[in-house]
């Protein structure tokens, strides 16, 4: 059922979607043009990545919340607004973050091509925003014994260019052993989420994961960095 409401969703079949956190990662949905949050973000992540849902050119992230909490939010929101300069600032060492603040959001499919598990109907996708999440998702679901932390491991490397390539390692009882090496990219982050992105699509080919399965019997774990 939750499948066919999100395929729904993405075919353009119904334009609402209500839904719980599960979305903010992990999860492809269509570029919105609004998004509600009805329960505020505790932390920059969930602030981040639910903002993140309104990738449309023209768009708009509103938060409700109630009166007596909007001084304090206030303050979580000045946190999550620097944090968000720092970040865009590493990210694009040579660009002005006066002028970064003021661009559209791109597209995710414009940066790196989406992973489709099904082309013929245009769906469940697998992108860039979306990647780390699946891959912290699968390392989860390895069979582990309690005393044994299985998680990916990400190594980023700056090249003469001024580009940057990362190589991923599973965790060494995934099939998937060899170390998978991404293309370069424009900034270190973007070049996390690509080589992830491969991975996904290894992953699948050798049918060693589906990405469509529905999210709420998955472990969470730690996000690859």
């Amino acid at each position: 059922k939750q499948e066919e409401v999100l395929r729904k969703f993405r075919a353009h079949e119904t334009n609402l979607l209500i839904a719980t956190s599960i979305v903010e990662e992990g999860v492809d949905i269509p570029k919105c043009n609004l998004v509600v949050r009805f329960d505020l973000p505790t932390e920059y992540r969930s602030y981040v990545q639910s903002k993140g849902r309104a990738r449309a050119p023209i768009s708009n992230y509103i938060m409700l919340a109630d009166s007596d909490k909007i001084k304090c939010f206030e303050e979580d929101l000045k946190t999550y607004k620097a944090i968000e300069k720092i970040l865009r600032n590493k990210c694009s060492k040579s660009v002005d973050i006066s002028e970064t603040e003021n661009e559209p959001i791109i597209d995710d499919d414009d940066i790196f091509p989406p992973y489709v598990l099904r082309p013929e109907d245009g769906g469940p996708r697998v992108t860039i925003n979306t990647a780390i999440g699946h891959i912290n998702r699968y390392c989860a679901r390895l069979p582990s014994d309690p005393f044994t932390h299985l998680a990916p491991k990400c190594k980023t490397r700056e090249l003469l260019d001024n580009t940057f390539y990362a190589t991923l390692y599973l965790p060494i009882n995934s099939p998937l052993r060899a170390s998978i090496v991404g293309p370069p990219m424009s900034c270190a982050r973007l070049a996390e989420r690509v080589v992830a992105l491969i991975c996904c699509e290894k992953l699948h080919k050798i049918g060693k994961y589906n990405f469509w399965k529905p999210y709420h019997l998955l472990k969470k774990h730690l996000i690859l960095s």
